[in-house]
């Protein structure tokens, strides 16, 4: 009974308040939205086609593998930034659906534990939360593994996409470290690191080689989406 009714609730809420496109602002049913867009945005959204990166430049040793879901594009960018900043949860389960398909396609599911890429905690406290959480989280219920926030960020750091090559490398250093309980979690296990973007790479690399440094086996990391300008990964060690 309670089911039914709050079936009707939602449908009411839907009549009174139907959902807008997140990219084109269109009006569409709440049955034709996907990831919050509509019908027409989802086609044009840029699934890619290698998920996997080529490989990285000889001694990032830390990384073993990165897998993306789409091309950071329009309008896939419109779902991230309503993510972030719109804090609509729900797409952090839509998103870590696909990331979950994306993973058993790849038969990438040899993972021991699930860490959300962490946000300083300035940024944090402004935002609300962190959108690597709100997809790492579902993820982690998706394959029946803990969720750890084995990682801090030490310091607050520029937007790696507004940097050269040089300053992302002074940016990051020594920006994350591994929480005292976290190095427990990690040691020996089969880490999967989780974020909404990758841009440079040089944010998931430094954190993989602080996992690795602490005793993590090995780091895969997982990200929704992919900018067309990301630096080379490789799927498995080379």
């Amino acid at each position: 009974m309670m089911s039914i009714t709050k079936d009707m609730g939602l449908l009411v809420l839907a009549h009174l308040f139907p959902p807008v496109c997140l990219a084109c602002q269109r009006v569409e049913g709440v049955s034709s939205l996907t990831l919050g867009l509509c019908s027409n945005c989802h086609r044009q959204l840029d699934l890619l086609r290698d998920a996997t990166c080529p490989p990285l430049p000889s001694g990032h040793t830390g990384l073993d593998g990165l897998l993306s879901r789409w091309a950071y594009a329009p309008p896939f960018d419109s779902v991230i930034q309503a993510l972030k900043f719109g804090r609509l949860e729900f797409l952090g389960r839509d998103l870590a659906d696909s990331l979950h398909c994306l993973l058993t396609e790849q038969q990438e599911l040899d993972i021991d534990v699930v860490i959300p890429i962490p946000l300083h905690w300035h940024r944090r406290l402004a935002r609300g939360y962190n959108q690597a959480e709100a997809i790492a989280s579902p993820l982690a219920k998706r394959l029946r593994r803990p969720m750890v926030h084995a990682l801090r960020r030490n310091r607050s750091t520029r937007p790696q996409a507004l940097l050269g090559r040089r300053q992302r490398q002074v940016n990051l250093r020594r920006a994350f470290a591994v929480r005292r309980f976290g190095a427990r979690r990690i040691l020996n296990r089969r880490v999967l690191l989780v974020d909404d973007v990758v841009t440079t790479g040089a944010t998931l690399v430094t954190a993989a080689d602080c996992l690795r440094a602490a005793g993590a086996q090995s780091v895969l990391a997982v990200t929704a989406g992919r900018t067309p300008t990301t630096s080379g990964f490789a799927s498995k060690p080379t």
